[in-house]
């Protein structure tokens, strides 16, 4: 009877801790993913002039979605 009472009080705290925590947890909407405000840079105006990997060269050995995926200076030459 009290090993039931012992993970009554763990258990319960725990629940109403993630309750709580799920809830109250504000999502930052003014994240901005890429750089747009520092450089300005139109796909539609280079798209015609070019295919993709010409300039994103690194997509073709990615392995991992967080990889640093931009084109380098040579690249814009």
């Amino acid at each position: 009877m009290k090993l039931k009472y012992y993970y009554l009080s763990f258990l319960l705290p725990l629940s109403a801790f993630l309750i709580f925590a799920a809830f109250t947890n504000k999502k930052n909407d003014d994240f901005h993913s890429g750089n747009e405000e520092v450089i300005k840079f139109s796909h539609k105006l280079h798209a015609e002039l070019t295919d993709c990997k010409t300039c994103h060269s690194a997509v073709v050995n990615s392995i991992s979605l967080t990889d640093r995926l931009y084109p380098n200076h040579d690249n814009c030459k």
